[in-house]
């Protein structure tokens, strides 16, 4: 995506200088809008959000395009993405609203095509981002539907596994992790099988680890173990992470959690010191990183926590003795 920009901001230079075309013209507008696209999906918000407020306006403003052209609705859609990568995401919401609202009225587009519903979506990931997890829901829930039923997406497309993902998140964060789990454990399927995904790939592991998480809140702690070592598994054998990569320590972290939410404190312990050790060791995190000190903490509780139960455990034994018949 780098290559292509100054590749995108020369094709609108020519354009813009061209007496055929000229800064107004539709193609101009298009190309000007591929460039803060582009800008956008570089992580560069702020300097993409002037340039497609200026597009949409021009489109609206052009008796060749009009404000309900598809090309007007996704600069807008574009300038609604914008201020929502910068944190404006109560601006964004009324933006990404009316995109929509106006993607359903258009003869060329209506309620169920596929970009409309994306549109749809998109205000529901703004309205739980504006913590309105509960108006997001039914929002998700029917483009969810929607995208099932369409003859061009269907239950198995990418997009409509997102927009199930998003139901997925929406019912954790609103505490109903018994719906969410069969949900979430469709999603890992699909990703799972997905051709371009597979089972390693990282969006399958989050959603794997979203999964066990739901198990946890649900009590089910020893079914959550097994695919949080799984996932840490992948990591440290992964090229791309390693065995001494944040991820994959913050995934040996969550192995003992859980380890010793089932009383396995010895074994939690273990892993934990080996992280610490790590974590000290990495040129990214250090023994003075905020989460080196805490697992370093961990350690001294853990360390606590056994020597306790050892001596309990002694207590326990010599009551036994005591009641022991001569």
């Amino acid at each position: 995506m780098a290559e292509a920009l100054p590749i995108a901001e020369t094709v609108v230079a020519a354009e813009e200088a061209s007496p055929a075309l000229g800064p107004a013209h539709p193609s101009t507008l298009a190309s000007r809008f591929l460039v803060a696209e582009t800008l956008n999906g570089l992580g560069r918000p702020a300097e993409a959000l002037p340039i497609a407020e200026a597009v949409a306006a021009a489109q609206e403003a052009s008796p060749a395009v009009g404000a309900t052209h598809h090309n007007t609705l996704a600069s807008r859609e574009l300038v609604a993405r914008c201020l929502d990568g910068l944190d404006r995401t109560a601006e964004a919401l009324p933006i990404a609203e009316a995109v929509a609202s106006a993607e359903e009225a258009s003869p060329s587009l209506g309620p169920t095509h596929p970009r409309t519903l994306k549109s749809r979506r998109q205000i529901a990931k703004l309205l739980d981002k504006l913590g309105r997890p509960g108006e997001a829901l039914p929002i998700a829930e029917a483009v969810t539907a929607a995208m099932e039923a369409s003859p061009v997406l269907g239950p198995m497309h990418p997009e409509t596994v997102e927009s199930r993902l998003l139901v997925v998140l929406l019912l954790r964060d609103l505490g109903r992790s018994a719906e969410a789990l069969p949900i979430a454990e469709a999603v890992a399927a699909a990703k799972e099988a997905n051709p371009n995904l597979g089972p390693t790939h990282t969006e399958t592991l989050a959603v794997r680890y979203i999964v066990a998480y739901l198990l946890d809140k649900l009590g089910r702690t020893a079914e959550a173990l097994p695919i949080v070592e799984a996932i840490a598994t992948v990591h440290e054998t992964s090229p791309e992470h390693g065995p001494k990569h944040p991820e994959t320590l913050a995934g040996h972290e969550i192995v003992a959690q859980l380890l010793y939410k089932l009383g396995r404190t010895a074994e939690a312990l273990q892993i934990m010191q080996t992280v610490t050790a790590a974590m000290e060791a990495s040129p990214d995190l250090g023994p003075l990183h905020p989460k080196t000190l805490e697992s370093r903490n961990v350690v001294e509780r853990l360390r606590e926590r056994q020597r306790r139960e050892i001596e309990a455990t002694a207590i326990a034994d010599a009551d036994m003795s005591h009641d022991l018949p001569a």
